[in-house]
């Protein structure tokens, strides 16, 4: 969670750019497919909604707005992720 908090916190769009981007050159010449990264990145997406929301049930209001407030900040960075992945 620590590496998560730090790419949403502190890093820039530029930042997020030139990662994913390399990243996403660096799958296709491993033969994945675009399409399969996409997925990828929409499956820890869902997989890291549903720990939060789970989480939430053993918390206070307080935590509560916490965790939405980080659910929207990582929305926000993983739906980047992909717009940078495929160069757009």
């Amino acid at each position: 969670m620590q590496d998560l908090s730090e790419w949403l916190l502190t890093k820039t769009g530029d930042d997020i750019e030139q990662r994913f981007f390399e990243l996403s050159e660096r799958r296709a010449s491993q033969g994945v497919t675009l399409s399969d990264f996409c997925w990828a990145i929409a499956v820890i997406k869902k997989h890291l909604w549903e720990f939060l929301e789970r989480q939430a049930f053993k918390r206070g209001p307080v935590e509560i707005y916490g965790e939405m407030e980080l659910l929207r900040l990582m929305d926000r960075f993983l739906d980047r992720t992909l717009c940078f992945a495929m160069g757009l």
